[in-house]
């Protein structure tokens, strides 16, 4: 998906350059490009047709993307996104009251004022980009690209884009991920990831734990646990980062607790405390031989947090304990 957004903002690029728009240029801080149409610019007063808008974030970011594509006559409201990349696309429906409010949209934030936008900050070597793609009802269509840069009233247009956009996105994204808890788990762990930060009043427990099967990276085990409480393990600092062969791993014991507590309910679950100063916050990530990821995180914490918690770090230290190189 990624690849696709890239291909879809070098091609607006490209049309952009050959839109025969005013050309800003600025040396001095690497900018250049079209300024597009303007201010004076007309709204097409026919209606939006479809509508496409792409994010490229910055290296390790998000990249999404929002289509409202027709097909036989009906309206489809199209998102795909990096966050979720075994989703691929999700799709809805939408009525004429939606096409209304996203030609509202279009008027409000006098978009036709962005067609032929195509501006380039070639000083940044790592940021983002959007590219925006319109057709109406008559015809018409505007088009707009920009590479760390962005054309007026860009940030406005975004938050109003997220607000109609949201509870649609919100409503396919639950969807999907009750789909993909119901389908359960059928392969055999081969990755984990799981980091506990206590926070404030929580306390100050660390531990970091990456393992994967050898051959992924040349040191396949990388713990570092800092007990602060000396709750599982004697206070401390300890480190692990060490290449370790697939049968003193004990993938089938973390996955036999994740059967044991349901964790496949726990599918993408990205919770908050009110609280969430003095709270334990985690972050996991198993991934399994059938190519599904279960990822979960937050501060407010699900059903069976801590009696999983616990039995799956003392099954870690546990295997730490039989490592060498121990400092």
């Amino acid at each position: 998906m990624k690849k696709r957004i890239i291909t879809i903002l070098l091609a607006m690029g490209i049309i952009g350059a050959f839109a025969g728009c005013k050309s800003n240029p600025d040396p001095d801080n690497g900018i250049s490009g079209s300024d597009g149409a303007g201010m004076n610019a007309a709204d097409d007063p026919s209606g939006i047709d479809t509508f496409y808008y792409a994010y490229h974030g910055s290296i390790g970011g998000d990249s999404y993307s929002y289509s409202v594509t027709e097909e036989g006559g009906k309206h489809f409201l199209v998102y795909e996104s990096m966050l979720y990349p075994d989703y691929g696309e999700l799709t809805k429906e939408v009525d004429e009251v939606f096409l209304d409010q996203l030609t509202q949209l279009y008027k409000d934030c006098h978009l036709a004022a962005w067609d032929g936008f195509d501006k380039t900050n070639e000083f940044v070597l790592d940021g983002d980009g959007f590219s925006l793609s319109i057709t109406f009802r008559d015809g018409q269509s505007l088009s707009a690209y920009g590479s760390n840069s962005t054309p007026d009233g860009y940030k406005d247009f975004c938050e109003k884009m997220e607000t109609l956009f949201s509870p649609l996105k919100q409503e396919m994204l639950d969807e999907k991920r009750q789909e993909k808890i119901a389908e359960g788990i059928s392969g055999n762990l081969d990755f984990m990831m799981v980091n506990y930060l206590q926070k404030g009043s929580s306390g100050s427990d660390k531990y970091e734990i990456f393992i994967t099967k050898p051959g992924v990276r040349e040191k396949n085990v990388d713990i570092r646990i800092y007990s602060d409480s000396g709750e599982l393990i004697p206070e401390g600092t300890y480190q692990y980062y060490e290449a370790v062969e697939e049968d003193k791993i004990d993938f089938a014991g973390v996955q036999a607790l994740i059967e044991k507590y349901d964790l496949i309910t726990w599918y993408n679950y990205d919770e908050t405390d009110e609280d969430y100063a003095n709270k334990e916050w985690f972050q996991m990530s198993f991934g399994f031989d059938d190519g599904k990821t279960l990822n979960a995180m937050g501060t407010k914490h699900p059903e069976h947090y801590e009696e999983f918690r616990k039995e799956f770090l003392e099954l870690i230290i546990q295997m730490c304990s039989q490592l060498e190189n121990k400092q």
